[in-house]
């Protein structure tokens, strides 16, 4: 059985949240931090899960965040370093980006880095969607 080393095992579900009014983002130790139900049904917020997956400096990668797949081989293919943006749908988290649509985030937090988040760091996805290194299509 291999193990990533950059697997939060826990089974607590992290959240943060965008507020869209203040731009500013919020981060929750726990559910007991703060009220789901407030924040899944109000439209000034925009709520993000915790993948349980930690990049290559140990930052938590989260829905929305941009992340920086560094080479890695995969079934014999080699990748260069390329972006994507982390989702979460049909009950897994995935990477979306140029290159990819549907790759699975488990199992690769060491070839990942966090370089920002689609809400706080609007320029630099403006500037990878203009370079053609990732599309916002798939998001």
């Amino acid at each position: 059985m291999v193990v990533n080393n950059n697997m939060n095992i826990n089974n607590e579900i992290i959240y943060r949240a965008w507020d869209k009014n203040k731009k500013k983002m919020l981060c929750f130790e726990s559910l007991k931090d703060f009220k789901i139900g407030f924040f899944s049904n109000n439209y000034d917020y925009n709520l993000m899960r915790y993948t349980g997956v930690n990049d290559s400096d140990w930052d938590e990668i989260y829905e929305g965040d941009i992340v920086l797949i560094q080479s890695i081989e995969s079934d014999g293919d080699d990748f260069d370093d390329f972006y994507g943006i982390v989702n979460f749908s049909d009950g897994s988290f995935f990477i979306a980006g140029e290159n990819i649509h549907n790759w699975n985030i488990e199992g690769y937090g060491d070839n990942l880095r966090v370089v920002g988040n689609v809400y706080e760091n609007i320029e630099l996805l403006n500037k990878l969607v203009k370079d053609r290194k990732i599309r916002t299509d798939y998001w």
